[in-house]
């Protein structure tokens, strides 16, 4: 065999082993691509009931809402009472509701139900959740029955000065919208409110 046909075989040979080695390599998400959320937690009081304020975000400013919270024995009964969304279509044409969501502090999130809206803007929804302590949020999203929450938040809670409950552990939630990946965490952190 001449040299440069000996040269080339091994250039090909190292080129085709090095590629498992290359796929196996995950790519690391700039630090500019994740965005990191804050979130309030609000402990809620067996036998009492409180208000609690969803205040909008840079997705739809003109939204407002509040909730009736009422902590019973196993289980919590919330109302929801939301006004200024516009239709989900005019942030995206695949987007095609509204989900009111529930993340307790162990970072366990649940899709409460979809929250209908009428061509004021205005909607309500009336649900119930077995979590004590959580954080309270509406997404928008592109159907009712989604596991786990968009970053499309467009209101969430915001505990009153006057909020009787005891404790606010922080929760937090960070993803990269462009890998798609989501991870709510909970660092206890507490502080009276």
């Amino acid at each position: 065999m001449k040299p440069v046909h000996v040269v080339c075989l091994l250039l090909v040979a190292i080129c085709v082993s090095a590629m498992p080695l290359a796929a196996q390599s995950k790519p690391e998400l700039p630090a500019s691509g994740v965005i990191s959320k804050s979130i309030t937690a609000i402990g809620y009081q067996v036998g009492k009931g409180s208000n609690v304020i969803l205040t909008n975000t840079d997705v739809m400013p003109q939204a407002s809402g509040q909730a009736r919270i009422e902590a019973k024995p196993g289980i919590t009964n919330i109302e929801l009472s939301v006004k200024g969304l516009s239709q989900p279509g005019a942030l995206s044409a695949e987007l095609l509701t509204y989900v009111l969501w529930a993340v307790s502090t162990e970072g366990r999130t649940s899709n409460l139900g979809e929250v209908l809206i009428n061509k004021s803007g205005e909607g309500n929804l009336k649900v119930t959740t077995q979590f004590q302590t959580f954080s309270l949020f509406v997404t928008c999203e592109p159907y009712f029955s989604v596991r786990n929450p968009s970053e499309l938040i467009v209101l969430a809670n915001n505990p009153r000065k006057d909020t009787k409950e005891r404790y606010s552990p922080s929760a937090t939630t960070n993803w990269s919208s462009a890998a798609s990946i989501r991870r709510w965490e909970t660092p206890w952190r507490y502080r009276s409110i």
